[in-house]
């Protein structure tokens, strides 16, 4: 049985790159929970700003969300690209739904 390994850009990283990496996983936390408590508030402006970092703080993430949707998205991808798309129009129903199927 072999013992699972780090990917290598991982395990190649300085202190200071896993302080930064970990800085931004404590940020995104933050930020998934403030989006969560904000549309529980019906609070628009601040789940815009909240999705916002979210987008910043991953890449990858930005990424997926900036195409089209393709037929092999899966069900937590659209639901996360409508409630991008329900928060950029204002439409707060909207993104409550998207969400309760996403978070």
């Amino acid at each position: 049985m072999s013992t699972p390994t780090l990917s290598p850009s991982f395990a190649a990283d300085t202190p200071q790159e896993k302080a930064v990496r970990l800085k931004k996983y404590r940020r995104t936390f933050v930020s998934f929970r403030t989006l969560e408590h904000a549309l529980l508030s019906d609070d628009l402006r601040t789940a815009r700003d909240a999705f916002a970092r979210i987008k910043e703080d991953s890449p990858p993430l930005a990424e997926v969300l900036s195409h089209d949707p393709f037929p092999e998205d899966n069900d937590r991808v659209r639901a996360f690209k409508d409630l991008g798309r329900c928060l950029l129009a204002g439409d707060l129903k909207g993104a409550k739904q998207a969400a309760q199927q996403f978070l």
